[in-house]
């Protein structure tokens, strides 16, 4: 089964501009719902990225669907693609990548194996996989959706949310909800910054977050 849908509309720009001071790990501090798999993992460090999600869900050893999506994407975009469970064949290569990138694409997330490895690490555009391998999709266009739900590293993904990611994991959430808790995950990365600057003065951990009340909350009496 085949279905092709219009891209959703673009996350507003201010508020990708809000999230690129936003890290996954401070989302992770108070979200669980959105975290995708620690088995999706950069093809190369350093990298950070906001954009909004579009979406592919990619079956089996026919990636047509993959190619057809190129002509969707616009700049900002993330490309986030369900591999059905898969994890024989690679559907991403250097050819699609190079394709992504030149439209503008913020980054890749793929719930499966891409190929060509030399080229994605030193593309700019950056790319989440669970791994590489030589054996590689080909092309019949009898299958695959684009812009509908689709899972992902054990989330349910929208076309249209957003996306946020750095070296660390990819968070992804829908733009109402990523308005409503931005001030959230802003304080706490500016708690961060203090607590930072509170190590660097001599201050320990346990004086910092009252540890010792809270062991002995729980402390049982010899």
């Amino acid at each position: 089964m085949l279905a092709i849908n219009p891209r959703p509309a673009s996350i507003k720009p201010e508020l990708l501009q809000k999230y690129k001071t936003i890290t996954p790990a401070a989302m992770g501090h108070h979200i669980e719902s959105g975290i995708i798999s620690s088995a999706l993992k950069p093809a190369r460090g350093g990298i950070s990225f906001v954009g909004t999600a579009i979406t592919v869900q990619c079956l089996g050893r026919d990636s047509a669907i993959v190619h057809k999506v190129i002509d969707l994407l616009q700049p900002g975009d993330v490309l986030v693609i369900d591999r059905g469970g898969d994890m024989r064949y690679a559907c991403w290569g250097e050819m699609m990548t190079l394709a992504a990138h030149l439209r503008g694409c913020a980054g890749v997330i793929l719930d499966g194996l891409a190929t060509d490895i030399q080229f994605i690490r030193e593309c700019p555009m950056p790319v989440f996989s669970k791994g590489f391998t030589p054996l590689t999709t080909q092309l019949s266009g009898s299958q695959g959706s684009i812009n509908q739900p689709i899972q992902c590293g054990g989330v349910v993904v929208q076309p249209g949310d957003l996306v946020c990611a750095d070296d660390n994991g990819v968070a992804i959430l829908n733009p109402a909800l990523a308005e409503k808790l931005y001030d959230l995950f802003a304080a706490e990365e500016e708690g961060d910054a203090q607590y930072r600057d509170q190590l660097n003065a001599g201050k320990l951990p346990s004086e910092l977050s009252a540890i010792d009340a809270l062991i002995s909350a729980h402390a049982t009496s010899h």
